[in-house]
This record gives C-alpha cells, structure tokens and sequence, in this order.
C-alpha cells in the first residue's frame, strides 16, 4: 500500500483513514467496484485486490438509512479488503472511515475520475506485479520485431547479435534478459547491471551506446519471435523454418511457452505430430499459457514465436507420417461435435463451401440409416455430420452408433471441436445467446458441465481442434486446407465479360475495366459491320502500341489479385471490360485477357453481353 502513496506511481493518492493497513498488500492486478456488494451479495469479493468507490456507489449509501448504511459497511469491511480508493475527491462515509480505523483497512482518496484511475492503476499494478524470469539469452529490435536469440553458452548469440546491430538494428539485453509478463504479452528487458552492455568472447566488455549510438538500442521491447542457435552436425535432421516445434522451453525445468494454436489430436498429439503439453497446477488448465515451477513465470506465448528445432525422435517422425496419411485420406463421414460456442457451425459452413455434403443436429439414432442412404451417392460421398449436446440421448447413444458405423466399414472419424473456458464464456457474452445447459445459471457452469459431460465422447475422437486462438476466417482456412475435396478443382469460377457502356454496366460484374480509350473500329468502314472475334479486327487492334501495353498491365494485376480472391475465399469473380458499344474494343480485349488467365491455369467462361446489339 505504501508503494501506492509514493509520489512516483503517479496516482495522486492520499490517505484519509486506516494507516495501520499500510503493509497489507495487492496481489492482483484488476480492480474492483463492489457495487453488488453493497446490496449484501459479497461472494465474489477478493483479497488482495484494490476496491473503488465511486460517484455510483457513494450516492447509493447516501440514500440508505444510518443503521442500513452502518449494516452494508459493516459487513463489507469484514471480508478482508486490501484498501478502499474513493474517486472524484469525495467524501468517504463516516460510517466507513470509523469501519476502516477498527479493522486497519487503508481508505486514499484520489482527485481524479473512476475510468481514468482504474485504467491507470490497472497499468501500474500489471508492471508492478508481473512475473518474471532472467533467461540467458539475446533479445533484438529487428525491423521493430522482437527476436529473442536462445542457444548454449559460446554458441554466437552475441556475435549474431553485434552483427544485427551493425546492419541498423537495435539491441535491447546480452547475455541476461529479463522478460516479463504483462497481460499476454511478454516484455524483455534488460538489467540495469548490464543495460546497453555486450560481452563479446576474447574481446571483452563493450558499450554498445557509446560505439554505435543512441539508436543502437532499446531499454524493452515485445518478444514476439524466438530462435534457437544449435551447433551443426552432419546427417543430422534440422527443422530450419521453425515448422515442427511449437514450444519454447528456455531450460530444462524452466518455463515452456506455447506458439501458436497447434491443432491437439486425441491421443494428446498436435497435428504436426508433437506432444500436446498440459499445464500443471496451480496455473489454470487453459493451454494458451505457459507451466512454471513454483515462482516462476506463466505466460502466453507470442504468437509469432518460433523456433529451430532439436532432434526429432523417430516416434514422432511416424507420427506426422501418420497423421499426413490421414489428411491424404480423408475420411467418408466426418462428424463434427464438441463444446457449444467452440464454432462447430463455422466448421459446417467451411465444409460445405469445400464441397461436403452438411447436415445439423441429425438424431444420433438416425446416423447409420443416413449412412446407408449415401453409401452408394456419388454426389454425398463426403458427407458431415454435427451432433452434440441439443439432442437428449445424445451421450447415451453415441458411443454405440459409432461403433456401429465402424463395424459397417464406413470411413468414419470424428471431429472434436473444444475451447478454453475464458473464450466460451467471452462469446456467449458477445453472442447473448444462453449455453444450452445454462439456461438459469451462468454460462460458466454450463460450460464446465457440458465438458466434463463429453469427456467419453472426446477420448474417441479422430483429431481435436481447440479454436481458441482462432478467428473465423483463420478456422475456414483451416479447414479448407485439411478437407477441401475440391483441390483438383478451380476453387474461383472465374467469368469475362464484354459489354457497352451505352446499355449500362452489368451489375454483376465485380472488376469492370474501361477500354474506351483505345482507338474504335467502328469508325474504319470495313471494319464497321464486324466484331472483335474477326481476325481483321483482331489484327487492327494489335497495331495500337497501347493496345498489348494494356493488356500485359491488366494481366499483372488480375494475376496479383485472383490469387488473394482465392484466399479470402471468394468464389465467383467477373470482369467487365467495356467499351462503347460492346461489339469490338471490348470483346477482342476480353478474349486476350481469358486467353491470359487460362495460361494460368484458371478456367474462364468467356461472355459477350452486346455482341448482337445493333
């Protein structure tokens, strides 16, 4: 508490009552306003977090009687508060001061207003109580990313980093760096034993301020990418891309750090054949953070890390073996279920876009009759199933239908979609939709009920996707990359139309493109009554000089942009190319620009709108 009243936190606090509690202590980081618990429910009061009483909850004690008021503060001082903060300069009740003097409860008082303080408290408190560790490592500015370099003492880090640093990049810590977690991001720094130092072997100690200058280096900067220096040895299998791992694990009991959202399967295995790790207790179960040993630090990985990795043992070599022969043969019906808000519909809707065939919330009882229906169907030949937790019998009937399915030779695997709990509680909060087993309860608790009630289901499970740290377009991606049975296929249907614009540009053209530019045949006389699929046509607008300058600038940018239509996800794309009258300039430009687009590979419908308009 008394770090709160320094000059230095930039709070402005001062202490009104309760100066025998200055040496209890914050432990968190968030704040709270006790307006529930003035109304008698304080369930949900913690210690060690600071309490905010604001224009709101001090007019409410104003209108309550005195014995009323004195009973409401009362019972809120006896559930162990760190200390009250009174916003806005105002007054504390005298019925609180007296509470806070008998219990040795500190009451400050601040000038400043309750959004503004609680946002800059909440700062303070994160840096002040984020975890940390010291790591031997090397952290650097590349280009504004933060690279930290890990490796074994007299490996090159610092050497790495000395040449970095000569290319224009920015040292932040050699040899000890000190990252903190501060929300979830991870914050390097440096001591200041060492700050702006480098110790270089046979060379010694350098300043690398003073030799390289001010914008040589930088006091912190986010981790957001890790490499790891190991020594060659030849015929020895490297990971150079960093693909493999996606752990850090800065020392043999120190702390691990996940990168990225790998894909966990059913046996505890990613989807790239790596261990799925757990974390232990006390941390919370979400995978997203990091395990420590008892005072070190749990973080959330940066999302960008990664890593060269070490040897892969030959289990695992079989493992990704195994797992890219399932992706290779994907499975006949996949049934999709999981956690409610895990987005098992999103899953659907990808599918369907990648040519399966999706039905939702079919009866369990029903599957095996469905799947002798699409047995023998050339068009429902991958065909998925959601099932979950909105049909009844579902837990009860499942496990045998399965079996079922297996036991007729079907090609059957089961998707197992799950999330965090954080994240589900989040989007159902988002969504306002009620958790289909909370309908009277908080969302947490269905939450929880619902995946301790599909725990069976997802022990069987083909391969489980945990969607936590994926949007909803990174989690289509993804699924079309694992089962899009349309690969052989375009997945653009890709048309070119000419028109005119003197009967108006087509509505459904999505690129249109003005060729009026150009010189017209319409007005050389013999060429009048033909059109641009005529040779002599074709052969007049070849001699313009802007004419293959046009349609070379035109296929670089639509051989830029159509592959990025793909990615997004786009499936029909037209290009207008208009002239006047739509019967020469405009069709002959269109027929060379499909001519174009089909030396790529695509395929094009080809289409001349006004070709017979008068």
């Amino acid at each position: 508490m008394r770090d709160l009243l320094e000059p230095s936190s930039g709070l402005g606090l001062r202490l009104v009552a309760g100066a025998a509690g200055l040496d209890q202590v914050v432990t968190l980081s968030r704040v709270q306003r006790p307006g529930l618990a003035l109304t008698g429910y304080t369930e949900y009061i913690r210690y060690g977090r600071v309490q905010i009483l604001g224009a709101s909850e001090l007019g409410y004690l104003r209108k309550l009687s005195a014995a009323r008021r004195a009973a409401v503060l009362r019972r809120l001082a006896s559930c162990r508060i760190s200390c009250f903060v009174v916003t806005k300069g105002l007054d504390a009740p005298a019925e609180l001061l007296a509470e806070a003097e008998a219990r040795g409860i500190p009451i400050l008082v601040t000038p400043a207003e309750s959004t503004p303080f609680i946002k800059a408290l909440s700062a303070l408190l994160e840096e002040r109580l984020a975890l940390r560790l010291h790591l031997h490592s090397v952290l650097m500015d590349v280009f504004g990313l933060g690279v930290l370099i890990v490796g074994e003492s007299g490996i090159g880090k610092s050497e790495c980093a000395l040449d970095l640093i000569d290319r224009g990049h920015r040292l932040v810590a050699d040899d000890v760096v000190e990252i903190r977690r501060i929300g979830d991001v991870l914050i390097g720094a440096s001591p200041d034993l060492t700050r702006y130092h480098m110790e270089l072997r046979g060379l010694g100690v350098i300043n690398i301020k003073d030799l390289y200058g001010v914008s040589s280096i930088r006091t912190s900067q986010r981790v957001e990418l890790v490499v790891s220096l190991e020594r060659w040895e030849a015929g020895r299998e490297y990971d150079r891309l960093g693909l493999q791992a996606e752990k850090f694990q800065p020392a043999p009991e120190g702390t691990r750090i996940r990168c990225g959202a790998p894909v966990r399967g059913a046996l505890g295995r990613d989807d790239r054949g790596q261990d799925h790790f757990r974390p232990a207790p006390p941390l919370p179960p979400a995978p997203r953070h990091c395990r420590a040993p008892e005072g070190a630090m749990s973080a959330r990985a940066p999302r960008r890390t990664t890593r060269v990795a070490p040897r892969r043992s030959r289990r695992d070599r079989r493992g990704e073996a195994r797992l890219r022969t399932d992706r290779r043969s994907e499975p006949r019906i996949l049934i999709i279920t999981g956690l409610s808000g895990s987005g098992k519909t999103h899953v659907a809707r990808a599918l369907e876009d990648s040519g399966w065939f999706c039905v939702d919330n079919l009866p369990s009882a029903l599957i095996p009759r469905f799947a002798d229906l699409i047995r023998d169907s050339a068009e429902l030949h991958r065909s998925a199933l959601v099932v979950d937790m909105r049909e009844r019998d579902f837990l009860k009937q499942f496990p045998h239908v399965f079996r079922q399915l297996r036991a007729k030779g079907f090609a059957a695997s089961v998707l197992f979609l799950e999330a965090e709990e954080k994240v589900l509680q989040r989007r159902f909060s988002e969504t306002r939709r009620p958790h289909p087993l909370a309908i009277n309860q908080p969302a947490i608790e269905g939450i929880r009920e619902e995946r301790e009630a599909l725990r069976p289901i997802r022990k069987i499970a083909d391969l489980i996707l945990d969607t936590s740290d994926y949007t909803v377009h990174q989690l289509r991606d993804y699924i079309r990359e694992h089962y899009d049975v349309r690969a052989e296929q375009s997945p653009l249907v890709l048309s070119v139309m000419s028109f005119g614009y003197k009967y108006g540009v087509p509505s459904e053209a999505d690129l249109v493109f003005d060729v009026r530019f150009l010189p017209n045949p319409n007005f050389v006389p013999s060429l009048k009554p033909l059109t641009g699929n005529h040779a002599p046509v074709v052969r007049y607008m070849k001699r313009q000089p802007d004419t293959a300058r046009f349609i070379k600038k035109l296929d670089d940018f639509l051989s830029y942009v159509i592959p990025r239509y793909v990615k997004e996800g786009k499936s029909y794309l037209t290009i207008g190319i208009g002239c006047t009258g739509g019967r020469h300039r405009s069709v002959m430009i269109a027929n060379a620009v499909a001519e174009k687009l089909a030396r790529h590979g695509y395929p094009i419908r080809v289409r001349h709108r006004d070709l017979r308009q008068e």
